[in-house]
């Protein structure tokens, strides 16, 4: 099968899924081209390879990734996501559909947050909870805030939050896309780029 035809398979099957009920969130690229899908209907991610265009649901199962996984996000690596279930709990899961890190795990782990996603190095991951920043490395229970600032000085919460391989960030506060950058414990604001509000 060639590359064309593969790519039409894909689109195909993504737009199937799609297809079947409301707006669905992903995230890109995974291991290999992967994309993570939050299916509208039923539970787990649904994963698709780009390779072949097949997708599979993976942590289809209460008992192994939580209620409803969304938020999907890959590790640096491609081999891990993160999500946030329907209780609003951060949960770490394989490709494979196992929990890495989650409620349920030994020993358990249970952060509270929105809009999770890997930090560039990969170790760590930051999210949103009560409008606020903050940076966990999975297993462990110790958050740390790490300040969002404007030049000048301003505050305001934040909603979403993604990072770049060089390290920049995309943050969006109060509506609006900002460009920022990690100074120690802080994102510094640099720029304001428009209105948004899901960065990718």
């Amino acid at each position: 099968m060639g590359m064309g035809m593969r790519w039409m398979t894909l689109a195909a099957t993504v737009l199937g899924l799609a297809a079947s009920a409301s707006p669905a969130a992903a995230a890109f690229p995974g291991a290999n081209g992967q994309l993570a899908v939050t299916p509208v209907s039923g539970n787990g991610v649904i994963l698709a390879s780009a390779q072949t265009g097949r997708a599979r649901r993976m942590c289809d199962a209460p008992q192994r990734c939580g209620q409803r996984p969304a938020d999907a996000s890959f590790s640096p690596n491609g081999r891990e996501l993160v999500v946030t279930d329907a209780t609003g709990r951060l949960e770490v899961l394989s490709t494979s559909g196992s929990c890495v890190w989650c409620a349920d795990s030994t020993p358990a782990w249970s952060i509270p947050g929105t809009s999770p996603v890997f930090i560039h190095g990969g170790t760590s991951v930051t999210y949103v909870h009560n409008g606020r920043l903050w940076q966990v490395t999975p297993g462990t229970s110790q958050s740390m805030r790490l300040p969002v600032v404007a030049v000048p000085v301003r505050t305001a919460p934040v909603s979403a939050v993604v990072w770049s391989p060089s390290g920049e960030a995309a943050v969006v506060r109060r509506g609006w896309l900002w460009i920022g950058v990690r100074r120690m414990n802080s994102v510094i604001l640099i720029r304001r780029v428009g209105r948004g509000s899901a960065p990718a």
